[in-house]
């Protein structure tokens, strides 16, 4: 099972940036990105995760099949899971 904020610190580092940088481009406290990248944030929500996503140039369908296991990709986007 892969947490979504560790293929959101993928896709920072393949970046190059910071969590302070993502963070203020998405609106978002840096330490909340932390513990999100972390697995410490249960239940994200969606617009919280949508604005991380959009400064990587993503979309939440492609988060959600980055995700290895079907139930976590379905509890962030139920669509990207559809069999």
């Amino acid at each position: 099972m892969v947490n979504p904020g560790f293929v959101l610190r993928r896709w920072r580092e393949q970046r190059g940036m910071t969590q302070e940088e993502v963070a203020k481009q998405a609106g978002i406290r840096q330490s909340s990105l932390s513990k999100l990248e972390n697995g410490l944030t249960e239940n994200p929500g969606f617009i919280y995760l949508a604005r991380i996503v959009a400064v990587f140039g993503r979309s939440l369908d492609e988060l959600a099949a980055e995700c290895s296991d079907r139930e976590e990709a379905a509890l962030l986007l139920p669509a990207a899971c559809a069999a």
